[in-house]
């Protein structure tokens, strides 16, 4: 039943309601002082002319109320359509009219904020493709003399060797140094500043198969520290693929680059438990190495632009504020435990949601025979 039935039904039980009260009180009155049955017929007889006549006026009375109601209701309707414009509307109620107006102004200016809106997103497109097309340019503009000052820095290392004292060697092997770590600023600063717009689809990801091409691309970095990499059984999720790659691909090059073990370790996991407001199932991922450690006043500070600890000379202070952001994209939190000197753990969530599409045959052979339990080392 429509609610507009709905609310006039219970508006014509009640004002049955209210109009038998009196009927009612006034026949068990006459009852209970004795009056005689034709007195008590009688009695009541007239309180049902009464109620009736009250009803009777009540709907008289509300009938154009109801319709003004109806037009109003269909007014609103056709608003909400985009049907009404130019449109004005009357009943002939003047609360009812006064509704009308306001809604009809509220709508003007909506419609007109939604143009504005319209515009401004067309603005930011074209000044975000013009920024792109900036950004790309000074990056490859910078990187082409960072590239010829650390190339002829090498020739004049390896050529010259014999004939530099330690001093020499050690200007240009900082030289050196500086001109790489500028070349990956410069990587790290594009790639975070195509972060907010440049996004992929959410499509099924099977972890394990995509940290097979993270340990390869880790590969001489693991082998210059000898260092051992556990991966567990991993979940397919829905995620950016490319983004995601980088979060784990930075965490785990970092618990390699940060480790003074003889025998580094990083392992990597996850458990699935509830969000802890929402109640949400979500998935918590850890990495967990046996490096030097950090501080507990670091634990913020390593997720900020530009911000290095220690006496870190390799780090451009952009990698852990790009996973963030990533972490964050994807409706996730980060985090980290660690104490100096006994490694660090990071966790990070994404939430659980439904994969529309099995891993493939072969993705499911490779997580099978290579990732369950094992060792990527």
């Amino acid at each position: 039943m429509p609610r507009k039935y709905k609310i006039q039904k219970q508006y014509a039980t009640w004002v049955i309601a209210a109009a038998l009260t009196p009927v009612a009180v006034v026949t068990v009155a006459q009852v209970i002082l004795g009056a005689d049955w034709h007195g008590v017929l009688l009695g009541g007889g007239i309180g049902l002319v009464v109620a009736g006549v009250f009803v009777a006026t009540a709907g008289l009375v509300s009938r154009p109320v109801r319709w003004a109601l109806e037009e109003l209701n269909d007014f609103v309707g056709r608003v909400a359509r985009g049907e009404a414009h130019g449109e004005t509307f009357s009943s002939g109620l003047k609360e009812v009219d006064q509704a009308a107006v306001t809604l009809t102004d509220v709508m003007r200016r909506v419609e007109k904020n939604q143009t504005k809106l319209a515009a401004a997103e067309q603005e930011l497109k074209v000044a975000q493709k013009d920024l792109d097309e900036y950004t790309y340019t000074i990056s490859h503009d910078l990187k082409e003399p960072l590239r010829g000052i650390e190339g002829f820095s090498k020739l004049l290392l390896d050529g010259y060797r014999d004939k530099l004292d330690d001093n020499g060697r050690y200007y240009i092997e900082t030289i050196r140094n500086s001109t790489l770590r500028m070349q990956q600023l410069i990587i790290d600063l594009l790639k975070f500043s195509r972060l907010s717009h440049q996004k992929q689809p959410l499509l099924p990801v099977g972890l394990n198969l995509m940290l097979i091409h993270v340990r390869l691309n880790l590969q001489y970095a693991l082998d210059q520290k000898h260092a051992e990499l556990h991966v567990n059984r991993l979940p397919t999720i829905i995620c950016d693929a490319t983004a995601i790659t980088e979060v784990f691909h930075n965490l785990i090059s970092n618990a390699i680059k940060y480790n003074d073990k003889p025998e580094p370790v990083v392992e990597i996991g996850y458990t699935e438990k509830p969000h802890p407001k929402t109640g949400e199932s979500e998935y918590e991922f850890y990495i967990r190495d046996n490096g030097v450690g950090i501080k507990p006043e670091n634990f913020d500070k390593i997720f900020q632009l530009f911000q290095r600890i220690g006496t870190d000379s390799e780090g451009t202070g952009v990698g852990l504020t790009l996973v963030r952001r990533i972490v964050e994209w994807h409706g996730g939190r980060i985090w980290l435990e660690s104490a100096e000197s006994k490694g660090t753990t990071f966790y990070f969530t994404l939430p659980k949601r439904e994969t529309k599409m099995p891993a493939t045959a072969a993705e499911r052979k490779l997580v099978e025979t290579t990732t369950t339990g094992a060792s990527l080392s």
